[in-house]
């Protein structure tokens, strides 16, 4: 009776009050529904980020079975269990220690999952690894350098039978110990071998999938800075929509799925919140309408209420339009946008299918222009020529002017139609066809080698290089790949060349000259330690083979293999069994080299090795091809310490060493400062702004080269640039 007195006195009657109900009612059901919706819609996608995790999860716990089966089969192996129960080791033994090495490259060939593992024996300290039987000492004082030692050998000796994993820097440990034997097997496996084995496609439809520590350590990651670690919490990092987090309970690891927004499923989630957003604040401006229509109508007088009609009415009107308007325009703008992945997704399936052309995994027949097209690429003319676009460090933005310069060179050389596609491939070498409407006479294919050479001479800076393959029809190219790719092959003999046609290959006869005499020769000499006569011999077979000759590129190898095969006679002889001289396998030392000078330059020094009484200063000859490997790839934004041991094919720790030894700085710092001299550098000869200085001095962004700063010169960027440059 109180609230009908109440609404009465506000001049209020049944009606009204009926109206203003259900407008309240249905304005609280709308936005619940909506909020019901939105909470539905967010639980969804957190199960599926869920589960695109857990599969993850199975398949690194699927291929991590082979670490605890390697540590059994090393375990319970008989010659490592002699070995462990012998406080001495006799002549007998170390012989069948030698023995057991040479079965242990073929056993971790079948474990790709182990990179590397040694076995510590209590009673002799000694160290079993891939490559050799040391002192723990000695093992200690070349591979960890951390604890002292003596808590070094406790932690090994802890009891751990069931396996224990560890996380560290580079790579995941996994000890398993034999307390009754006292042995303790360790196991490493690099976080970048989970990442070839089991998180290749890292980054897929679904977003950025990485690999972190316990403590925020990125182990394996995607993008860099999409997920970032601040006061014991992983948190999305710029430009990231959603973050999912799944803690692996059998290793010290966390797996993180980030959803960068641009991707279609962030996309559409933001334009199903700003549709929510839109629709609520459409409830609210008409309940708000609703309600001062009521009052207005039924408790103001009439003449108020048709006043208010005049003015806000119109203004109503206007918002909700400009509402709409704004929804349209959003909704049209991700359309596009999903329209240009699709686009690019197209593409490159594409370029899959020419390189399955090319490597004749994908016969040709008449469909194969259109089904092109249907790809976005086109292949219309008749003719095809490959070539094969190479440099150490070929970035997007070189990329891209030089495609453009050379399409302007051949538009300068050619009068006949033609096309330039390019296919992506990695960042250091591209597949290049050069689709043209006839086939071309010498004179004009000699006129556009002329044209490439100088554009190539131009841009010396970048160290690129270019080989030619034959002008074919189109249905022919692969055989025009292949040619290209075998001329590519021939930069080893040519260092300083920087486009090779495919006439060269016809130009490389004829085996080697390495006769018996020559070798015992080069043996004599070397076992006697006349270190200028064994120089004169190796400059003597360098005249013959490769400055007189022009040999094919597998005879040339099978020399340098062959030169090594003495070196190890030459070390037989002269009983080096301890002295190891090189960290690596024959093929592989040859492998390394970038060209046959480095090739000559690596023969030599091993061969002066065994000549000398004294060790010859290895650190400084490796290390001058290290830094210079480094200074040609400074700008790729992958570049780790593992990635240059794997280049130069030694271990992380040895090439950590390395640096401590040659007195540089680690390899972080080193690659820090070189990045932030060479920012220098581009701020002093160009007015480039500091982000696109940034990314061409090899930093991921601008944030990576202000951190920079402010740790080695002590101030931002741009007060570097102003107090340093603003002033000259």
């Amino acid at each position: 009776m109180k609230m009908r007195e109440f609404f009465h006195e506000k001049g209020m009657e049944g009606r009204t009050i009926l109206y203003l109900t259900t407008l309240i009612v249905s304005m609280v059901c709308g936005t619940g529904v909506l909020l019901y919706t939105g909470s539905q819609f967010t639980e969804t996608m957190e199960s599926h980020n869920r589960g695109i995790l857990r599969s993850y999860d199975e398949l690194i716990g699927e291929h991590m079975q082979e670490i605890p089966l390697v540590s059994y089969t090393l375990l319970y192996n008989s010659v490592i269990q002699e070995v462990a129960e012998s406080s001495t080791i006799s002549a007998e033994l170390r012989l069948e220690i030698l023995r057991l090495l040479e079965g242990f490259p073929p056993l971790l060939a079948g474990y790709p999952m182990v990179s590397d593992f040694f076995v510590y024996f209590d009673r002799s300290e000694k160290i079993l690894t891939p490559t050799g039987f040391y002192d723990a000492w000695l093992y200690y004082q070349a591979n960890v350098r951390g604890d002292s030692y003596e808590e070094w050998k406790r932690a090994l000796q802890e009891n751990r039978e069931q396996g224990v994993y560890t996380a560290e820097e580079t790579s995941l440990f996994y000890t398993r110990r034999d307390p009754e034997r006292g042995m303790t097997v360790v196991i490493a496996t690099y976080y970048e071998q989970i990442e070839d084995q089991c998180m290749e496609q890292l980054v897929t439809g679904e977003g950025y999938v990485g690999l972190y520590g316990e403590d925020g350590e990125v182990l394996v990651e995607a993008a860099p800075g999409a997920v970032e670690y601040e006061s014991g919490l992983f948190v999305p990092g710029e430009g990231i929509y959603a973050l999912t987090l799944y803690p692996m309970t059998d290793y010290p690891m966390i797996l993180a799925l980030a959803m960068p927004d641009t991707l279609f499923t962030a996309v559409l989630w933001k334009a199903y919140v700003t549709q929510r957003e839109v629709m609520i604040l459409m409830i609210c401006l008409a309940g708000l309408s609703g309600t001062l229509f009521v009052y207005n109508y039924y408790v103001r007088p009439k003449n108020s209420l048709v006043a208010w009609m005049r003015t806000r009415g119109k203004k109503t009107d206007s918002t909700v339009w400009e509402l709409q308007h704004s929804v349209d325009s959003l909704m049209e703008e991700q359309g596009r946008e999903l329209q240009k992945e699709r686009e690019m997704g197209r593409r490159f399936l594409g370029e899959a299918y020419i390189m399955n052309l090319l490597k004749r995994e994908e016969k040709w027949t008449q469909e194969v222009p259109q089904k092109l097209r249907e790809y976005y690429l086109n292949l219309d003319y008749a003719y095809v020529w490959v070539m094969i676009w190479q440099s150490d460090n070929l970035e997007m933005t070189v990329y891209q002017s030089g495609l453009r310069e050379i399409e302007a060179m051949l538009r300068h050389k050619l009068f006949v139609g033609f096309s330039v596609l390019v296919l992506e491939g990695d960042t250091a070498r591209k597949t290049m066809l050069l689709n043209v409407e006839r086939s071309l006479s010498p004179q004009e294919i000699r006129s556009v080698e002329e044209g490439f050479s100088e554009w190539l001479a131009e841009n010396q800076a970048q160290r690129m290089t270019l080989s030619l393959g034959e002008l074919v029809k189109a249905e022919d190219m692969a055989s025009s790949y292949e040619k290209a790719e075998e001329t590519a092959d021939y930069f080893f003999l040519y260092p300083k060349a920087v486009l090779l046609t495919a006439d060269i290959l016809h130009q490389h006869t004829g085996r080697y000259t390495y006769s018996q005499e020559t070798e015992n020769a080069l043996i004599d000499a070397a076992v006697s330690r006349r270190m200028d006569e064994v120089m004169e011999i190796l400059q003597s077979i360098w005249n013959r083979n490769f400055v007189r000759n022009s040999l094919e590129i597998r005879f040339a190898k099978l020399l340098l293999y062959a030169l090594l095969n003495t070196l190890y006679k030459v070390e037989a002889i002269q009983k080096k069994e301890e002295k190891q001289l090189y960290q690596i396998s024959p093929d592989r030392l040859i492998m390394s080299c970038r060209d046959i000078d480095e090739a000559q330059e690596q023969i030599e020094f091993v061969f002066r090795s065994l000549c000398e009484e004294a060790p010859v200063q290895e650190i400084s000859w490796r290390m001058k091809r290290i830094l210079r490997y480094i200074e040609d790839h400074y700008l790729e934004r992958d570049l780790s310490l593992e990635q240059v041991a794997d280049h130069f094919r030694i271990t992380p720790q040895y090439l950590s060493g390395l640096f401590k030894k040659s007195g540089q700085k680690n390899f972080l710092t080193y690659l820090a400062l070189l990045r932030v001299e060479k920012a220098k550098s581009l701020m002093a000869q160009s007015k480039l702004n500091l982000a696109e200085i940034a990314q061409q001095s090899g930093f991921t962004n601008y944030l990576a080269l202000a951190r920079a700063f402010q740790k080695y010169e002590g101030v931002t960027p741009g007060e570097y640039r102003r107090n340093h440059l603003d002033s000259h």
